[in-house]
């Protein structure tokens, strides 16, 4: 393959090759006796840009044909961008005479040459190939049912519309308008989003075509270079897709070298009903029964020995339930059931409080509005005593009252 580019052209294959820089790590060359084309694809092979420079384009091209007969013509390599990328970098239509490709099959090296206006210097870049590789794309650009075709100052407006930190937008298609969102309806709200929605005639375009209405969502930067690309030399640009889930492909035309970029798309109505579909009702259920009890109290209730603490609760409704018997025993001898409460309650607080039988429960018998019933308790009610068994304690020592620890400071 030899070819030269001359200086008038040097714009537009930097700006195709910085534009398929932007897609993928890898660029293909492919050469046949008509053009030559870049392909390129991304990681994740959601989008695919190819830019092809047909014969007119240059001013000298060759390319030798193939031994065997009945067979096209036709070269391939494959190169890293980081390698081509920095050659492209500046105005090179205002520094460079010519540019010149040549490549050899079976040769492991591609040269660049480059020939400046001034001084008469030629710089001769030579550059490694990766292994020989062939990337073939089953996906024609017109193989879409519907088109779209506007001027590159229409998609900036309605770019300039969205937000830089917009990543996906979702176009709403029909027979006599297009409408342009960076959401789409009934999905996922993000309450910091600021929600845009265009709204566009089919008379705002060059070709509205529209067989079958349908809703896409893709993303928004290979739009975002395909626009930029459009603006530096005014073309046009076209859509052509079929329906939401199908590649979308964005057409630029020019009679000595075409881009197109195809990128995959989801269909917004068919994701919302899987999403939909996928949202389990008993999960969120049992996860807001959870939420009046901490990680550490049901890590505390895990980890309690329950078989000790309904010993103790029969413990002390043994000794209540004796202290009980001894009272009504005593109110039937006097014959009066009416005087023994005050009584019983005068007993009780004449014991001795720091007796270990009496401590948990001495605040049952110092007011009834305190006393809590024993013998109707639930497992969940004793669980919640446990927790909360300081809340009983009293915070008030009677021999500390009336005893004065510093006297007063002023002498009236």
């Amino acid at each position: 393959m030899n070819c030269i580019v001359p200086a008038q052209n040097m714009k537009i294959l930097s700006k195709a090759i910085n534009a398929l820089a932007k897609v993928g790590d890898e660029i293909y060359l492919e050469a046949d006796e008509e053009k030559l084309t870049f392909t390129t694809l991304n990681m994740s092979k959601t989008v695919c840009s190819q830019c092809s420079f047909m014969k007119s384009f240059f001013s000298s091209y060759f390319v030798e044909t193939k031994d065997s007969p009945g067979s096209a013509a036709s070269t391939t390599c494959k190169l890293f961008m980081k390698s081509v990328l920095p050659l492209f970098k500046g105005n090179l239509e205002k520094k460079l005479e010519f540019l010149k490709v040549e490549y050899e099959k079976e040769s492991d090296f591609i040269l660049l040459k480059m020939k400046y206006k001034y001084d008469q210097i030629m710089m001769i870049h030579k550059l490694r190939l990766m292994d020989s590789e062939t990337l073939s794309v089953g996906i024609t650009p017109n193989s879409g049912v519907n088109n779209l075709c506007g001027n590159s100052s229409l998609f900036t407006q309605i770019l300039s519309m969205f937000n830089l930190s917009d990543s996906e937008i979702t176009l709403e298609i029909m027979n006599s308008r297009l409408v342009a969102r960076n959401f789409y309806v009934g999905g996922a709200t993000n309450p910091k989003l600021m929600r845009v929605e265009v709204k566009l005639s089919a008379g705002e375009f060059l070709i509205f075509d529209v067989k079958n209405n349908t809703n896409i969502n893709f993303a928004l930067r290979p739009l975002r270079t395909v626009i930029s690309f459009a603006e530096n030399f005014n073309l046009p640009i076209g859509l052509n897709f079929d329906s939401g889930g199908k590649p979308l492909t964005f057409l630029m035309k020019h009679p000595t070298f075409n881009l197109h970029f195809i990128v995959s798309t989801l269909n917004p109505n068919r994701d919302l009903q899987s999403s939909m579909a996928s949202t389990s009702l008993p999960a969120s259920t049992q996860r807001n029964n959870n939420l009046h009890i901490s990680i550490e109290d049901q890590q505390a209730l895990a980890n309690e020995n329950w078989d000790e603490f309904d010993l103790q609760n029969n413990q002390n409704n043994s000794f209540i339930s004796m202290m009980n018997r001894a009272s009504s025993t005593r109110s039937d001898v006097d014959g009066v059931v009416a005087v023994e409460k005050p009584n019983t309650l005068k007993k009780m607080n004449s014991l001795n409080l720091d007796d270990p039988h009496l401590k948990t429960n001495g605040d049952q018998y110092r007011d009834d509005a305190d006393v809590i019933s024993q013998s109707s308790d639930s497992p969940r009610d004793k669980r919640m005593k446990l927790i909360f068994s300081r809340c009983y304690e009293p915070t008030i020592v009677e021999p500390d009252l009336g005893k004065v620890y510093v006297g007063n400071s002023d002498s009236e």
